[in-house]
């Protein structure tokens, strides 16, 4: 499968990259909105999965960092339906590996083949 070249198909593509890298203690799903009140990406439960939102105003390559931020966030979130603190020590982890593979190893074309 080749790289999306719109932007939301790309963000789509990278989030099931993630997905079938990085495990969560529960299920991801993506959705965009078109504004947000107090910031451009966050994570929520619902409907016992952890639902990723961003605005897709965004440029692409803040999309990109957001994306991998909040996917930390469910890859810490833990098998409650209470979030852990923001950014402790476990996100830290988890956005350092999954930044790592992405910029520094193969993951950015590995992403480009995965089908969403």
């Amino acid at each position: 499968m080749a790289k999306a070249r719109k932007k939301l198909d790309r963000l789509r593509q990278l989030h099931a990259w993630m997905q079938s890298r990085y495990a969560t203690p529960h299920p991801t799903t993506l959705r965009f909105v078109r504004q947000c009140a107090d910031a451009h990406g966050y994570v929520e439960m619902y409907r016992r999965k952890l639902r990723i939102t961003l605005v897709q105003t965004a440029p692409s390559y803040h999309l990109v960092m957001i994306l991998i931020h909040e996917y930390a966030h469910c890859m810490a979130w833990g098998h409650h339906k209470v979030p852990k603190p923001d950014h402790g020590a476990e996100w830290s982890l988890a956005m350092g590996e999954i930044y790592r593979e992405l910029y520094e190893g193969d993951g950015w074309r590995q992403s480009c083949e995965v089908k969403w």
